[in-house]
C-alpha cells in the first residue's frame, strides 16, 4: 500500500493537511502538487461517451434519446443517423457554452424561463410514470367513446368560417349586446357603437379541435347565424359559410380513441394529485394577487395538465 498526503500552500513554509489516503499501487493517480503535473485522467470518447466537447460528454444514451423523438423512416441508415443526431447535439452543445460564457446563464430571464422549463418537463413526466398504472381499454371502451364523441370521430367535420376577432372587454357581461345580432354586418355594428375596433378574417374550425358540448350548440344553430367565443383577452365571432365532413374509418379510429381515454385518466390522476398537494401545501399570497376560489369537481383542467398528458378537447 502507498500513502498519498494532499497538501494546500497557505503561506511560506506552512501546509495543512487535507486528506490522505491509501491506494493500490497499480491505480491511476491525477495529481498537482507545486511544479508536479500527472497526467492520464483526460476524459476520452470511447464506450458510452461518444463525442466529448470542451471537456463536456456527449453519450450514446443522449443520442438514442433524440433518436426515439424522431420519426425515423422503414430502413433508413442507422448509423448515419446517429452521426447526424451527435452533430446537432454536439452543435448544440457548442452554441449553450458560447452563451454561458457571454453570461446569458446568469440573466434573470433565463433563470426564470429554464426553471419553466424543468417544472414543466417534470409534470410531464409526472403524467408519464402515472400513465403506466392505466389498463389498455378493451374494444367495448373504445366503442362508448367514440359513440360519445361524435364530432371527434364518426361525425368530424372541418368548417370554413367568416370571422371578427376584437379585445374581449373588461366587463365580458357587456357582450350580452351581440346577443341580438343575427349576422356577423350585425356584429360590426353593435362592436362600432360600443367604440371597441375589431378585424375580419377568414379561418377553418375543425370539431375535434372545438370542445363536444360547444361543438353541439355551434351546430344548432340556424345557416349564417353568428356565434361568439371569448378567449382569454380575446372575443372571436364567427359564422359558418361551408363545411366538409371527415371520412371516418373505424381501424383508424381505434388508436386515436386509446389515446385519448389514456389522457383523459391521466388527467384525472393528475388534477386529483394537484388538488392533494394543494391541500398539504403552505402558501402564502401577497394582497390582491389570491386566485378566485375553487370551482369544485366541475373545474376546469389546468393548462399545466392539459400540456402536460394533451387532454383532448372538452
Amino acid at each position: 500500500m502507498i500513502r498519498f498526503v494532499f497538501l494546500l500552500d497557505k503561506t511560506p513554509g506552512e501546509v495543512t493537511m487535507l486528506n490522505i489516503i491509501s491506494v493500490k499501487k497499480s491505480a491511476l493517480i491525477c495529481m498537482t502538487a507545486s511544479a508536479m503535473v500527472l497526467t492520464g485522467c483526460e476524459k476520452t470518447a470511447e464506450g458510452q461517451v461518444a463525442a466529448i466537447v470542451n471537456g463536456e460528454e456527449v453519450t450514446l444514451q443522449e443520442i438514442n434519446a433524440a433518436l426515439s423523438e424522431a420519426n425515423i423512416p422503414e430502413g433508413a441508415d442507422k448509423e448515419l443517423l446517429q452521426q447526424q443526431a451527435l452533430q446537432q447535439i454536439v452543435d448544440r452543445r457548442l452554441l449553450s457554452q458560447a452563451a454561458k460564457e457571454s453570461g446569458i446563464d446568469q440573466d434573470p430571464s433565463y433563470l426564470i424561463r429554464q426553471r419553466q422549463l424543468s417544472e414543466a418537463l417534470l409534470v410531464r413526466m409526472y403524467a408519464d410514470k402515472a400513465g403506466t398504472t392505466i389498463k389498455v381499454p378493451d374494444q367495448a371502451a373504445i366503442d362508448r367513446y367514440t359513440e360519445a364523441n361524435p364530432f371527434t370521430f364518426a361525425n368530424r367535420t372541418v368548417y370554413a368560417v367568416d370571422q371578427i376577432i376584437f379585445p374581449a372587454p373588461a366587463d365580458l357581461g357587456d357582450l350580452k349586446q351581440l346577443e341580438v345580432a343575427q349576422t356577423l354586418a350585425d356584429v360590426e355594428k353593435i362592436l362600432t357603437g360600443m367604440g371597441i375596433k375589431f378585424a375580419r378574417k377568414s379561418a377553418q374550425m375543425d370539431s375535434v379541435q372545438v370542445p363536444p358540448a360547444m361543438m353541439a350548440q355551434i351546430v344548432s344553430l340556424a345557416p349564417g347565424e353568428p356565434f361568439v367565443i371569448p378567449t382569454g383577452g380575446t372575443v372571436t365571432a364567427s359564422v359558418i359559410k361551408a363545411q366538409q365532413k371527415v371520412p371516418y374509418n373505424a381501424e383508424q379510429a381505434g388508436p386515436v380513441a386509446v389515446k385519448a381515454i389514456r389522457n383523459e385518466e391521466m388527467a384525472k390522476i393528475m388534477k386529483q394529485r394537484l388538488s392533494e398537494a394543494k391541500a398539504k401545501a403552505e402558501i402564502t399570497y401577497q394582497s390582491g394577487f389570491a386566485p378566485p376560489a375553487e370551482k369544485g369537481e366541475a373545474a376546469d383542467t389546468p393548462d399545466i395538465i392539459k400540456e402536460a398528458v394533451e387532454v383532448p378537447a372538452g
